[in-house]
C-alpha cells in the first residue's frame, strides 16, 4: 500500500468512525444486551467468532486473546452513531506486553440511547426515555510455552434509565489453546450479579455468557476459518461461522454468519487495511431493522513481536 494510500484510508476511517451509522436492537430492556456485544471490529467481520480474532479488541469477548497482539502496546478505538442521533456507542481498549509470556490491559464501552415517547395516537409528546450504560475493566493475560493462553478481567457496570443508577461488578475469563495452525478458545463473561432486581419492574439479571470455538489457519493461502457457539444466559445458544483471507500484509478481507440458530441471523462482511503500525478495521452486518457499520482505528507502538 502507497503512503498516499495509507494516508486517504486513515482520513476514510476517521471519517467513518463519526458518521456511519448503527441500527440495532437490543432484546429485552437492552442495557444488559450491551455487554454482549463484541467490540473488536474484525470479530464482527468474522461473523462473531472471537477465536479467530488477533487484534486487540477480541479480547473483550476472550481475555485470552489479549496475547495475540502484533507489537509491544496496542491502542486502539472505535464508535458509531444512528443517523437520527438516538443511539451512539463506543469503545476503547489499550494493551502492553509486559514480557513475551504477560500483557496487561484495560478497556472502556459506553452506550446511549434516547427514545421519544409518543401517546396513544402515535404524536410524540415532547418527552423521551433516556438510558446509558458504561462498562470498564482491566485484564491480564499469559502464556505458557507458546500453547496455552489464560486470561481475566475484572470489570464494572453502571447502567442509568431516566435518573436510576444502578452500579455491579463482573469478571470474565478465558482461555485459548494453540497447536500448529489450530486453535480452540473458551471463555465465560459477565459472571456477577443482578443488574436490577429480577423480580421487580424493570428486572435485568447480568448477561452471563459462555463462549466456545475453533480455527484453523491454511498456512498456505494465508486463509483461516472458524466457528463459535455462544449461550448467554438460558437462551437458546447461536453459531458463528466465518472466514479471513489475507491477500497481503496490508489487506485482510472476512465474512461470516452469526446468529444462527436465531432469529435474527446476520451477514457479516469486512476488511482490514494495515501500514506499519496502523490498522483500520471496518464491517458490515445485515439486520431485520436496517444495516450495521462499525470501523475501528489501531495503533501499535514499541517493537513488533510477530
Amino acid at each position: 500500500m502507497s503512503r498516499g494510500a495509507a494516508v486517504y484510508c486513515g482520513g476514510l476511517g476517521l471519517l467513518l468512525t463519526f458518521t456511519l451509522s448503527v441500527h440495532t436492537v437490543f432484546a429485552g430492556t437492552g442495557g444488559g444486551a450491551f455487554m454482549n456485544l463484541p467490540l473488536s471490529v474484525r470479530q464482527m467481520g468474522l461473523g462473531n467468532v472471537s477465536t479467530a480474532a488477533d487484534d486487540l479488541l477480541a479480547a473483550w469477548s476472550n481475555p485470552a486473546i489479549l496475547m495475540a497482539q502484533k507489537s509491544e502496546g496496542s491502542l486502539a478505538l472505535n464508535g458509531s452513531s444512528m443517523f437520527d442521533g438516538e443511539q451512539n456507542t463506543f469503545g476503547v481498549g489499550a494493551g502492553w506486553l509486559i514480557s513475551p509470556t504477560v500483557a496487561v490491559g484495560g478497556m472502556f464501552s459506553g452506550f446511549a440511547t434516547s427514545i421519544s415517547e409518543v401517546d396513544e395516537y402515535g404524536n410524540a409528546t415532547g418527552t423521551s426515555v433516556d438510558r446509558s450504560v458504561y462498562i470498564y475493566g482491566g485484564l491480564v493475560s499469559m502464556k505458557w510455552r507458546d500453547i496455552l493462553e489464560a486470561g481475566i478481567l475484572a470489570k464494572g457496570v453502571s447502567d442509568t434509565v431516566m435518573d436510576d443508577t444502578v452500579n455491579a461488578i463482573a469478571a470474565d475469563a478465558g482461555i485459548v489453546v494453540r497447536f500448529s495452525d489450530a486453535s480452540a478458545g473458551f471463555a465465560v463473561r459477565n459472571v456477577g450479579a443482578d443488574l436490577r432486581d429480577v423480580d421487580g419492574v424493570g428486572g435485568e439479571s447480568m448477561p452471563m455468557e459462555i463462549r466456545g470455538g475453533l480455527a484453523y489457519k491454511f498456512a498456505e493461502i494465508n486463509t483461516t476459518v472458524a466457528a463459535e457457539y455462544i449461550s448467554v444466559n438460558d437462551r437458546d445458544g447461536s453459531l458463528g461461522l466465518g472466514a479471513e483471507y489475507w491477500p497481503s500484509r496490508n489487506l485482510g478481507i472476512r465474512g461470516g454468519v452469526s446468529g444462527m440458530n436465531e432469529n435474527h441471523r446476520q451477514l457479516c462482511l469486512g476488511f482490514s487495511g494495515v501500514y506499519g503500525q496502523m490498522g483500520i478495521d471496518y464491517a458490515f452486518a445485515t439486520h431485520d431493522l436496517g444495516s450495521t457499520h462499525r470501523v475501528s482505528l489501531v495503533f501499535g507502538f514499541g517493537k513488533d513481536v510477530k
